[in-house]
């Protein structure tokens, strides 16, 4: 029996021995008990993938969501609301109260 373990043993040396290992490190590393500030650089070093369509998406829905919800308030109108008479004085066209207002203000 020891023979022959010998003899299987003796042959997965000779076939394996070309091929070599490199990555010790790596596996040392995953064997051994991880720190906590291992712990968090680890968690921190994932790569995220975002998949592209539904993040566009949800983002156009709740931009033109908040779009509609501030779409329904009434229009933002001056103060001042204009008639609709208009004066024109040295070529230019002006609102007739805009004139007034400004030759009472150079009157003074």
């Amino acid at each position: 029996m020891k023979r022959q373990q010998q003899t299987i043993k003796q042959q997965l040396d000779n076939e394996l021995e070309h091929l070599t290992f490199t990555k010790q490190r790596v596996v040392i590393n995953h064997v051994q008990q991880h720190t906590w500030r291992q712990k968090c650089a680890a968690m921190w070093n994932k790569e995220i993938e975002v998949p592209l369509v539904p993040v566009t998406t949800v983002s156009l829905i709740v931009i033109l969501s908040v779009g509609i919800a501030f779409s329904n308030e009434p229009d933002s109108t001056p103060a001042h609301s204009y008639s609709d008479e208009t004066i024109k004085v040295g070529g230019n066209v002006y609102w007739k109260e805009d004139f007034e207002e400004l030759v009472m203000q150079y009157e003074d």
